[in-house]
């Protein structure tokens, strides 16, 4: 009877797996730019200078390459500077103390400080298994391909406790960065960011395994990483934390469409699911030609216009959810109308962002030792 049980038990969760996931709502990927975090008026070129730190280099050199890819600063490749070895970190918030830096041809410049640990913690689990005993014993058995009952043996298994080894590997980093005005030696911004990592490899976990592999279970104990890995990990995220603080980053996320309705709601959801925004938007505006009140067309015609994400279109998104949302009572219209307001704030803000970038003086090459404006 157990063996039955079990039996259906686990054909029951694989159709609960299949349903879930040929059942999930249609869904569409929408790319947006988040501003800043701290705006740096003035701030066209940037150098980058030594991060100090055991981690400092390999933090410095993801951020250095991140930043780059977004492309807002024109960026000086700084990884030595005599000056800035002659201060602590802690003095740099006194300008009395920061150097002049009169070789660097920038706005300003950011220096940074990074600390870290990792460690691993290795130990036992006890751990509930089966074992055969080389003993069989006759039992019936359904022979899934021509449905007859055969004999057959079968192991006898006993039940013992083993020792299965684990590790558990924890790091952390974090990283400060001061940005730093070259023309008036003040800092313009201070950061800090952290990031964390913890995982067990081995013990009861990986014994006991996952549902047929697909919902996981452990990680093997010989899938530790490398330390270096770990903090490169860590490093990558950190970086990412940190260009998000000075420069305005994509970031993409999923959001679900609504298939309900007439057929040419269903029909634009597909061309959506494809990219074809604008074969989309024609469907769903022939649906509200015959009826306006359509809270599906209305709702998918206020998302097409936010993945194009420049402010007027964020707009009309906005007035096509509330639209949808006053003739439907569903969660995402709800869902819309907040995330639509957040990022029309980010658009404002970032329209401000680079009105104050433009506005700023071109640095031109030095004449006679003095910096040019």
């Amino acid at each position: 009877m157990e063996v039955k049980n079990s039996k259906t038990i686990l054909l029951l969760s694989l159709i609960g797996a299949l349903f879930f996931m040929f059942s999930c709502a249609p869904k569409a990927k929408l790319t947006a730019i988040k501003p800043a975090e701290v705006a740096m008026p003035g701030v066209k070129t940037l150098a980058i200078l030594p991060f100090k730190g055991k981690y400092g280099d390999l933090v410095r050199e993801e951020f250095y390459s991140k930043l780059d890819e977004v492309k807002h600063f024109t960026l000086q490749d700084l990884r030595y500077n005599e000056a800035l070895d002659r201060i602590q970190w802690e003095q740099m918030d006194d300008p009395r103390f920061v150097p002049a830096f009169e070789e660097i041809q920038a706005d300003a410049a950011i220096a940074g400080y990074v600390v870290g640990q990792i460690r691993d913690i290795k130990g036992y689990d006890q751990v509930q298994m089966k074992e055969g005993t080389g003993r069989y014993r006759k039992v019936k058995r359904k022979n899934i391909f021509t449905g007859k009952t055969e004999i057959v043996d079968e192991e006898i298994m006993k039940t013992v406790l083993k020792r299965v080894p684990y590790i558990v590997r924890t790091a952390s980093l974090t990283a400060s960065i001061k940005v730093i005005d070259l023309k008036t030696r003040k800092i313009l911004a201070t950061k800090q960011v952290t990031e964390s990592f913890k995982q067990k490899y081995g013990g009861k976990e990986e014994a006991q395994g996952g549902f047929l592999g697909i919902f996981g279970g452990g990680n093997s104990i010989e899938q530790v990483p490398t330390p270096e890995e770990t903090m490169s990990l860590l490093a990558q995220k950190i970086a990412s934390k940190l260009v998000a603080k000075i420069a305005p980053t994509k970031y993409t996320i999923e959001v679900e469409l609504d298939k309900s309705g007439p057929s040419y709601v269903k029909k634009g959801v597909k061309l959506a699911e494809k990219g074809d925004w604008e074969g989309a938007m024609e469907m769903w505006s022939v649906v509200l030609e015959e009826n306006p009140h359509c809270a599906p067309a209305l709702y998918n015609l206020g998302v097409a216009y936010e993945a194009r994400g420049d402010l007027k279109s964020l707009l009309k998104a906005k007035d096509l959810f509330v639209k949808a949302s006053r003739y439907g009572d569903k969660d995402i219209y709800i869902e819309a109308k907040v995330r639509i307001k957040r990022k029309i704030r980010d658009a404002q803000k970032l329209r401000r962002q680079k009105h104050l970038l433009r506005k700023a003086p071109e640095r031109k090459a030095p004449i006679g030792g003095v910096q040019v404006y």
